[in-house]
């Protein structure tokens, strides 16, 4: 396909959000979203969340000559402004929800999302999540995320692979900016319960690649539960979600695939995760704000 020769003050087909707080790869990943954006021509919006004055300056000047890059810089309020701040920023009227620890599979991602939301109003592309190193915790946690993502995704609508048209996001309102945490999968409820469908997109694979150790996937864990006692505060009608939730977390090992059998850490490591969720559940109770 050619490329698309845009005017300057044409409207890109799609914005691709990408928030970051210091996350060391997150020049890799947008220089990667570039590669995919020759026929496209969408606007890339990285949203600096806080970020060391070090890492932000690097990231200007990685970038400082990419057209399709915006960078913009703000004060650490969380991860949901941070998503709902690029969406302002942009023009486009398909958005895409993009993690800073992400690559495209494919160099045709940009172009196979923006097609698909041409008729759909959500759209969720596969996400494969890869060790960074060879640690067993790490290897479980991966393996446990790839099996959760597959059964799951469409379900829950958590992902760092979902792209919307702006009226659809904007009809519900955008992430709520209460959440510290698990924006997605709350936003995700508020998508389902208005009644949109989810299109997959199979052919929009990313690659997720993670560093986790056990601590840090007990606090990714406890943010989720963290988030779901946030959602139970804010009214009756996320009770039913919380209870199913942690019937999930509490579910027998024998539920997942063998390829996480075979590893024998996963066998500490879904009771940790358990754990930590329902400890964030009852965190997230007791401290939600009145505004949540």
């Amino acid at each position: 396909m050619p490329s698309t020769v845009m005017t300057p003050n044409a409207v890109p087909p799609l914005a691709v959000i990408v928030p970051s707080t210091d996350d060391p790869l997150l020049i890799e990943s947008v220089r990667a979203l570039l590669r995919c954006n020759h026929s496209i021509r969408a606007e890339i919006i990285v949203v600096l969340n806080g970020s060391s004055r070090q890492y932000s300056q690097a990231t200007v000047a990685a970038f400082h000559s990419a057209e399709d890059v915006t960078v913009l810089e703000l004060p650490r309020r969380g991860i949901a402004v941070a998503r709902n701040a690029g969406v302002r920023h942009a023009r486009a009227p398909k958005l895409l929800m993009f993690d800073s620890d992400c690559q495209p599979a494919a160099s045709d991602y940009l172009t196979t999302i923006s097609i698909a939301l041409d008729s759909a109003s959500i759209v969720v592309g596969p996400v494969e999540f890869l060790s960074e190193n060879a640690a067993l915790i790490s290897r479980a946690y991966a393996a446990l995320r790839n099996e959760d993502y597959r059964l799951h995704h469409l379900a829950r609508l958590y992902s760092p692979n979902i792209g919307f048209t702006r009226s659809t996001f904007e009809g519900v309102g955008g992430y709520h900016e209460g959440l510290v945490s698990g924006e997605d999968s709350e936003m995700g409820f508020r998508l389902l319960a208005a009644g949109h469908t989810p299109t997959p997109v199979v052919r929009a694979l990313i690659h997720h690649r993670q560093r986790v150790t056990l601590g840090r996937a007990a606090a990714i864990w406890f943010g989720y539960g963290r988030a779901k006692g946030f959602q139970v505060r804010r009214g009756p009608i996320y009770a039913q979600t919380i209870l199913n939730d942690i019937k999930y977390v509490l579910s027998p090992l024998g539920k997942y695939h063998h390829r996480i059998d075979r590893l024998p850490s996963t066998l500490l490591l879904r009771p940790i995760l358990a754990v930590a969720f329902q400890v964030g559940c009852v965190v997230g109770l007791l401290t939600a704000r009145a505004d949540c």
